[in-house]
């Protein structure tokens, strides 16, 4: 298998899935704001979340983001309108990478403080103010390193170390706000956009940790944030916190009322988030991949794979189906040419789904071949049979609402969350290859490797 191409699950900034639209209408609210101001850009993992914040940040400071060919990528997105907005310096903080320190905002700090250490030419005249304001950042860090609940402890902390007064959340803002503003005039700038990315892969103290923290000391006018994150889990992880605190004692363990309460939380400290789109350009997107991968018969593939719908509209997943196809290709290829066989498209198909998204369901049936018979049932009516492995799925054209539910719902849509996790995507194409019949024993010897 030498020949075999595989692709990375890197960010890219080439705008397969056509955001560039509304990237473009993202920088414009990023540049007529008044801060402060927090964004945030809400996607399932995999939807290309960081690509989104990277094109982003390529609109909104054009070559000067140091990413390669930016200046023919901003024209090839934007056409004249490629232009860089005027008054803005981005920081890049990816929050996942700190989760473990002992507080997130001490990081992001020295981040902020590094960056204007190494995009300033220190000049006579201006050197003594940035260098006070560099070590303004500096000192605060250092104040700063503790959680949001000590901050009476910290001020009479720093009351008994210097001697004067106390150092409250807002002075603390105020002398932060100072040194950023001396340190963007210094560059002639006016706004700080600063980029935070995974905070949703963080565990549920840190992320909650960064959001108080962000509320606390980072609310200045001179910044914006923008937020790369998948709500839900902030969201979750939010409501895990403020279930331990005092304040919430109603809700108790109701963890729908906690969510009630983590969402209202979230809407004070994000003025605005966008959701991805999850109809853009996938069709496009999976061809371009089964092109870079130099698969046989793409055609084919894609128009099976088109008319069973069995992937979701997520880049990621796609990504990995088809890395998945073309190494089971690969392996099958040989087999069928010494046999003299032709493809069986459907059932590819099938075997590199199971595969890959429902693994369990393929290891059973890999030891025991009769367990078809209930996977094609499942397929058809949605019962479960009580299985632990049909247990985790749903079936994608029965919706059944919860009988506990208080609500007592008298809509049941039809139409499956296209991104959700549990949908057994499979289901048509299984159902339907060979009217339901099960592969002979020869077929499972070939396809079931």
């Amino acid at each position: 298998m030498a020949d075999l191409t595989l692709l990375n699950d890197e960010w890219t900034l080439d705008d397969f899935i056509d955001h560039a639209e509304q990237v473009k209408a993202v920088a414009e609210v990023i540049s007529n704001c008044k801060p402060p101001y927090t964004i945030g850009i809400h996607g399932d993992w995999g939807a290309g979340k960081t690509s989104f914040l990277r094109k982003l940040h390529l609109c909104l400071t054009g070559k000067e983001c140091g990413y390669d060919n930016a200046e023919t990528t901003c024209k090839k997105l934007w056409g004249d309108e490629s232009r860089p907005f005027k008054d803005i310096e981005t920081i890049w903080f990816d929050a996942w990478r700190y989760q473990f320190e002992s507080n997130p905002i001490v990081a992001l700090l020295n981040e902020i403080r590094s960056h204007f250490t190494l995009s300033r030419k220190f000049t006579k005249n201006a050197e003594k103010i940035l260098y006070t304001s560099l070590m303004s950042i500096e000192g605060l860090t250092k104040k700063i390193g503790i959680s949001p609940g000590q901050i009476m402890a910290a001020g009479e902390k720093w009351e008994k170390d210097n001697l004067s007064q106390t150092i409250p959340s807002q002075l603390a803002k105020d002398l932060l706000e100072q040194a950023i503003g001396n340190l963007l005039k210094g560059g002639r700038k006016k706004k700080l956009v600063i980029f935070v990315d995974d905070l949703d892969r963080c565990i549920g103290k840190v992320a909650f940790q960064f959001l108080e923290a962000i509320k606390i000391y980072l609310s200045l006018s001179n910044c914006v944030f923008v937020f790369g994150m998948d709500v839900r889990h902030v969201r979750r992880s939010v409501a895990a916190e403020l279930k331990k605190t005092i304040i919430l004692p109603e809700a108790g363990n109701d963890n729908h009322l906690l969510e009630i309460y983590a969402t209202d939380y979230l809407s004070k400290i994000f003025q605005q988030v966008f959701h991805l789109s999850q109809n853009n350009g996938y069709q496009k997107y999976m061809e371009k991949l089964f092109v870079a991968s130099d698969i046989e018969h793409q055609e084919i593939w894609i128009q099976h794979i088109i008319d069973y719908r069995i992937l979701p509209p997520n880049p990621r997943k796609i990504k990995s189906f088809i890395n998945g196809l073309s190494f089971y290709l690969k392996q099958l290829k040989p087999q069928l040419e010494n046999q003299g066989l032709e493809w069986d498209y459907e059932l590819v198909l099938i075997v590199t789904y199971l595969k890959h998204m429902a693994n369990d369901i393929f290891r059973i049936i890999s030891y025991e071949p009769d367990f078809w018979e209930k996977l094609v049932e499942f397929t058809k009516t949605g019962a479960n049979q009580n299985n632990w492995a049909l247990e985790k799925f749903n079936h994608p054209e029965i919706a059944i609402p919860d009988s506990n539910s208080p609500v007592g719902l008298e809509y049941i849509s039809s139409y499956a969350d296209p991104t959700d996790e549990s949908l057994f995507r499979a289901a048509k194409l299984i159902r339907e290859w060979r009217n339901g019949a099960s592969p002979t024993n020869d077929e499972f010897n070939l396809y079931f490797i």
